[in-house]
């Protein structure tokens, strides 16, 4: 099959995935939407999923960047707060440590760690950190008389073959 027959089946096959799509999105049954297009209804099925996955997918990932811009200037914002030790006030008077020096505002410190901790808990979701991933592992047990049974094995594949050496020449 050449290029040009190739893209223009490619072509009809894109025709086919929009049309099922909108005559679903009218009400059309599947058989309906199979009998016009000249497929089977799960055809029609993949189509209309085909056709979601590629208008959602795109708006998805533009939401997902969007609250990820929001996320990383909270964070920066809050990063301040927390950088910045700001002075200790009680009735509008700054308040003084005992070697005299002015008294930090622990307080809002810890309020915006946890903030921040909240905010990259948002970030990592967003971003599928913590997105599990599989692994595969194989455990083969290996006892003792195993071992003694391999060597003796090999013990014995050698001797048969010293045996055979001598019997052919």
């Amino acid at each position: 099959m050449n290029n040009r027959s190739r893209s223009t089946q490619q072509l009809k096959r894109a025709d086919k995935v929009l049309r099922a799509f909108e005559m679903r999105m009218k009400g059309y049954t599947l058989q309906d939407c199979a009998d016009e297009l000249g497929v089977t209804t799960p055809t029609i099925t993949n189509y209309v999923r085909e056709e979601l996955e590629n208008r959602l997918t795109p708006l998805a990932d533009v939401e997902r960047r969007k609250q990820l811009e929001q996320l990383d200037m909270l964070i920066k914002k809050v990063w301040a707060i927390i950088e910045n030790d700001e002075p200790l006030y009680q009735y509008g008077k700054l308040v003084y440590a005992s070697n005299g020096t002015v008294a930090v505002d622990t307080k809002r410190t810890l309020e915006a760690t946890a903030e921040m901790r909240k905010l990259l808990d948002s970030r990592a979701r967003l971003t599928g950190a913590y997105k599990p991933f599989q692994t595969q592992t194989e455990v083969t047990h290996t006892t003792p008389a195993d071992t003694a049974l391999a060597s003796l094995v090999e013990q014995m594949e050698a001797k048969n073959a010293k045996l055979q050496a001598e019997l052919v020449s």
